[in-house]
């Protein structure tokens, strides 16, 4: 157990607790914490929740991981397109592609709807244990490994996975806001063109002054027009 109490011990020693101050925080005896880190004891699942938290820590991050998680995005693994592609998503070149043929203002409402609606199955979807499993397999230990080793490891794999969807999810989250903000900005060009009459804005909220300067530059770009054909 040196690996997940060496490292309850590492993230102590960040937080500048003691043994007994942890404890306290996590509401368990001292002598729980002593036994986790020195590898005397394999701790629960509901231990490890309770240490993490106490620790202002995710679960995931009292295990040792073999590479940094931020070695590349968990949407670009080969796994997770795949399944993504099952579910119907679309490339950045698709979504553009698509994007730019939307010519009026409910062309891109019904795209930002469906696109919310999407994105929140693949949410849903990944609260499945079934899911996870698939996306992001663990190799199981060796077998010749003590039984207190075995129980890390199926530990970690749980919770390393959950620790892993979590990302995931923010990952979708963040690539969906980008594509929000894509959705806005065209449909303030279509509104600028006068190709609509109305646009988006993410906040829903619209900025008075930023208002009066697109209801500005769409006038501008009506006389240059007019300009322009005589």
């Amino acid at each position: 157990m040196a690996g997940i109490g060496g490292r309850i011990r590492e993230l102590r020693g960040r937080k500048g607790f003691s043994q007994k101050q942890l404890a306290i925080r996590a509401g368990v005896s001292r002598n729980t914490i002593v036994r986790t880190e020195t590898g005397e004891t394999v701790p629960s699942s509901a231990l490890i929740v309770k240490i993490a938290r106490a620790l202002g820590a995710e679960p995931g991050d009292l295990f040792v991981s073999p590479a940094p998680l931020d070695v590349e995005d968990l949407i670009a693994r080969p796994q997770v397109q795949e399944w993504l592609a099952e579910q119907g998503h679309k490339s950045e070149e698709e979504f553009l592609d698509e994007a730019a043929e939307y010519n009026s203002l409910d062309e891109v409402e019904d795209a930002l709807d469906e696109m919310q609606l999407f994105r929140d199955r693949l949410l849903e979807d990944l609260r499945k244990t079934s899911t996870r499993r698939r996306l992001f397999p663990i190799e199981p230990g060796d077998s010749s490994a003590s039984s207190a080793s075995s129980k890390e490891e199926a530990t970690r794999s749980l919770l390393g996975r959950a620790s892993l969807a979590n990302r995931l999810r923010w990952e979708i989250r963040h690539e969906c806001l980008v594509r929000e903000a894509v959705l806005s900005n065209h449909s303030k060009q279509l509104f600028v063109l006068g190709e609509a009459e109305d646009y988006l804005t993410r906040s829903g909220a619209r900025d008075p002054r930023a208002h009066e300067r697109l209801k500005r530059r769409r006038a501008l770009q009506e006389s240059y027009a007019a300009a322009a054909a005589l």
